[in-house]
């Protein structure tokens, strides 16, 4: 009698492929400034605006009786930013909706719009972290840290700092001339050059990985990192975890960003640096035609402001597109900086 055993192989094709409910993702949008910096709906309209005021006040000595003849008063001057304009699409066929729905497994992907629309959060919001340091603002770019704000030598907000009398409007720029990155160097950035022009220490440092290492490196073991530590801003308190990486810097907490420009150490203070947003008005829209959505830096939902649009149908699948209208807003450059060109030998 013939011993035929109904084997793996036999029967392998006619079992259904099931897959673990959790897709991985392999993507690092970690977005670690977007989280730090305080988030605020705009109030001015067609741009970011304010009023900044410069040294012009005179005081003076004088004898008995003499005469007044020295005036002076503060300046005002307005300043202004445009808003960055950016936004992730996708577009999804009825067909592999239809079919992701009817399979079920796994449950990452049985809602397929939706995480579409979840990975294009993720996605805008790691672009617009990047964006906080080097963006341009030109072309729809925000108007980076790193780019524009944190200098010396160009326009910001529509004021020429290359111009004597705008000086107060410089950010300081810390040039280590190409000497090695030591903590006197960090120190002296923080509480002499930026304490001298503004009265106030910045109290975050963000980092590239290599330079946030090389820091760590410089203290013993024993102090190296901070295993948590909350931070004071205007946006309220938040707590980082060792996952994150801080050193602690008389007082300045250093952070590691992915997105932070290499060979450099920006120098914030979060009481004078936010992002602004311009809340789109959807009662002005059809109602599904429209979804508000947070943005996700990685480590949570946040406001900004981002609003979910369906363009169109085309054919057999729908379009979307993500959008926000944004800026990042330096208030007071004198009170921020950046340690540059230094070596890590």
């Amino acid at each position: 009698m013939a011993d035929t055993p109904q084997t793996f192989a036999a029967i392998t094709a006619a079992l259904a492929q099931r897959y673990r409910n959790e897709i991985r993702r392999q993507i690092n949008r970690r977005s670690v400034l977007l989280r730090i910096l305080p988030i605020r709906p705009n109030e001015t309209g067609k741009n970011v605006a304010f009023d900044v005021e410069a040294d012009g006040m005179v005081a003076e000595n004088f004898t008995d009786g003499a005469d007044v003849a020295n005036f002076g008063s503060d300046a005002i001057a307005p300043a202004s930013l445009n808003f960055g304009l950016l936004r992730a699409n996708f577009r999804v066929t009825d067909q592999a909706r239809a079919a992701a729905r009817r399979t079920g497994n796994p449950d990452g992907a049985v809602q397929l719009l939706m995480r579409n629309a979840t990975n294009a959060v993720t996605k805008l919001s790691s672009t617009i972290n990047g964006q906080l340091y080097t963006g341009t603002g030109s072309g729809g770019q925000l108007t980076g840290l790193k780019q524009v704000a944190f200098r010396d030598d160009n326009t910001y907000a529509g004021i020429d700092r290359t111009v004597s009398d705008n000086a107060y409007w410089r950010s300081n720029v810390v040039d280590a001339g190409g000497g090695a990155l030591t903590l006197a160097r960090v120190r002296n950035a923080v509480g002499d050059t930026i304490y001298t022009a503004s009265g106030e220490q910045p109290t975050i440092g963000m980092c590239p990985p290599a330079v946030f290492n090389y820091v760590g490196g410089l203290y013993d073991s024993n102090r190296r990192y901070q295993t948590d530590i909350t931070l004071e801003t205007p946006r309220g308190q938040f707590r980082l975890n060792s996952s994150l990486g801080v050193i602690d810097v008389e007082g300045c907490i250093l952070i590691k960003d992915k997105d932070a420009p290499a060979g450099e150490i920006q120098f914030i203070n979060p009481d004078y640096v936010a992002i602004e947003y311009l809340p789109l008005v959807p009662d002005e829209m059809i109602t599904e035609e429209l979804v508000q959505m947070d943005a996700d830096d990685g480590l949570g939902p946040i406001p900004l402001g981002m609003y979910l649009k369906r363009i169109a149908t085309l054919g057999a699948s729908s379009r979307f597109s993500l959008q926000s209208y944004l800026q990042v807003v330096v208030e007071k450059p004198n009170a921020c900086g950046r340690l540059t060109n230094f070596t890590m030998p």
